[in-house]
């Protein structure tokens, strides 16, 4: 495996187009910043914004994979496979998250991020914008299986939305794939009620380790608990843990979000709201568990 390092991004705007998808998928996506994953289905013909982007952090091509392709492309000659595997332009691709276009109809939208030296290049040469267009929708099918339609648009916006910040691997030697990483791992959660009429709330962490335990953040409110851990690179749970138990969600949202736990969720929410001026918490670290008293 091709080693690799972790960055943040902040995409820049670039371009938008816009397609329709070709055949029915169902995705389970982050819908928001921050947010757990959640099922998404996108049904044939619904309309796709792709928002093509920089980032300086996004690994660039080298200039004969650039010089390469608008020389292929500008001639309309069949671009051999040997070419093709020859050129390596890294890219990042989100995940897909609802929105509604003009007319107010349900859409989804996905940023497709490269490297900002390509931005002056692909503003001049119709060829390569055609190329990284083609590339992005490629990796858009191979990533979630959301085939697109070839026949597209280009509204006259820079983006459809913002583009999201977002943290991805980058690799620390030319050649290997960026990968943006997985979503947090929800942690399972369990919670009994106390002799003071209150709530204790454990919440599983098996691989965090102790020396990230001061960059983790709680936040509590009368019906919500927020609780995040930093990135774990090489651990299985990679992207670190994020738990958002917003007790005011309908019942199926709430299931949603806790594939694992969700009975005991759904059970929580029936409590009386937590008391936020007299919660306390502590680390079990031999048990790997984060315990709030509320």
């Amino acid at each position: 495996m091709a080693a690799t390092r972790s960055v943040d991004l902040a995409p820049v705007p670039g371009f938008c187009v816009k397609s329709t998808a070709s055949k029915e998928v169902s995705l389970a996506v982050a819908v928001a910043p921050g947010a757990l994953t959640q099922p998404l289905r996108i049904p044939a013909g619904l309309k796709v914004f792709v928002n093509v982007g920089w980032d300086a952090n996004v690994p660039g091509p080298t200039e004969e994979t650039v010089d390469g392709i608008e020389r292929a492309v500008s001639s309309n000659a069949a671009i051999s496979p040997a070419s093709a595997a020859s050129w390596f332009v890294p890219l990042v691709i989100s995940d897909p998250r609802p929105d509604t276009d003009k007319a107010g109809k349900p859409s989804v939208v996905l940023d497709a991020i490269f490297n900002s030296s390509l931005k002056s290049r692909a503003l001049r040469s119709p060829e390569l914008k055609t190329y990284l267009i083609e590339l992005a929708f490629e990796q858009i099918e191979a990533q979630h299986g959301l085939l697109l339609s070839r026949q597209i648009g280009t509204p006259n916006i820079a983006s459809k939305g913002k583009l999201w910040p977002r943290a991805a691997l980058v690799p620390t030697a030319p050649g290997a794939l960026v990968e943006e990483l997985p979503p947090p791992t929800v942690p399972a959660l369990e919670w009994a009620t106390t002799a003071e009429g209150g709530v204790s709330i454990a919440l599983s962490v098996p691989h965090l380790t102790r020396a990230a335990i001061p960059a983790t953040t709680v936040d509590l409110e009368p019906r919500r608990l927020l609780f995040a851990t930093p990135a774990l690179p090489g651990s299985p749970a990679p992207a670190g843990y994020a738990l958002d138990l917003d007790l005011d969600l309908p019942d199926p949202d709430l299931l949603a979000r806790f594939p694992a736990s969700g009975q005991q969720a759904l059970a929580l929410k029936h409590q009386r709201p937590f008391a936020v001026d007299a919660a306390r918490a502590e680390w079990r670290v031999a048990d790997r568990t984060f315990v709030l008293y509320a």
